[in-house]
């Protein structure tokens, strides 16, 4: 069984107030998404940063990379 609850400071609520983001994999609200992840604004929701990115703004804008990879300038992509 699986719960469909997530911390939401020191509470458990069933959704996220206004103003948090869900981020599922530590079924947890938070104001700003952890390192690794972004905030996408239609849903409210925490997602993954597309490896190797380390920071992103979305799934196509990297702001910085894993180690090994160089940020290209132009296309905000990781490059080796």
């Amino acid at each position: 069984m699986t719960s469909n609850l997530y911390k939401q400071d020191a509470y458990c609520v069933y959704t996220c107030s206004k103003g948090y983001y869900t981020y599922e994999i530590q079924k947890q609200c938070t104001k700003e998404c952890p390192l690794g992840t972004y905030g996408l604004l239609t849903n409210a929701t925490c997602l993954a940063c597309v490896s190797p990115c380390m920071t992103c703004l979305n799934d196509k804008y990297c702001l910085s990379c894993i180690a090994g990879y160089f940020l290209d300038s132009i296309s905000h992509t990781c490059q080796q």
